[in-house]
């Protein structure tokens, strides 16, 4: 198994060679993420905050790569290319960010949530922390 937060072969049960490439957020409450710019590994590090083991945060992060290539702005290409926004279009049409957000409901989840924090929907903490509320539709540990 690779660890995809960097690319090294993870040989034991410490990753922190793995996923500290910055922003190490251990131990936080859930929901809080800790953002540094280095998305693969906020991302790894955010989850395995959450208690996730290094297997499940490896398939979490292979469907967003697929989804988003882990750009907490992209727009859903409709053929055009891909795009980027700020802020999340509700329109249950147009999927957006991490998870590629596309049902109404969730979209207008992620906006308000965003709102509620005070930060713009494409913000990838604020989509990380959604992701562990999403709609009820919450990712286990």
């Amino acid at each position: 198994m690779m660890a995809i937060a960097s690319g090294k072969p993870y040989t034991g049960s410490d990753l922190s060679d793995h996923a500290s490439s910055g922003g190490n957020n251990t131990g936080g409450a859930p929901g809080s993420a800790s953002v540094t710019g280095n998305n693969a590994a906020d991302i790894w590090n955010y989850y395995k905050s959450q208690g996730f083991t290094p297997m499940a945060i490896a398939g979490i992060m292979g469907s967003l790569m697929v989804e988003s290539g882990l750009n907490p702005k992209i727009l859903e290409d409709k053929g055009s290319g891909a795009k980027e926004s700020p802020e999340i279009i509700v329109d249950g049409n147009t999927g957006y960010g991490l998870a590629q957000w596309t049902y109404i409901t969730r979209q207008q989840g992620l906006k308000d949530y965003a709102a509620s924090k005070g930060k713009p929907s494409g913000d990838l903490g604020v989509q990380l922390e959604y992701s562990m509320i999403d709609g009820g539709n919450a990712i286990k540990r």
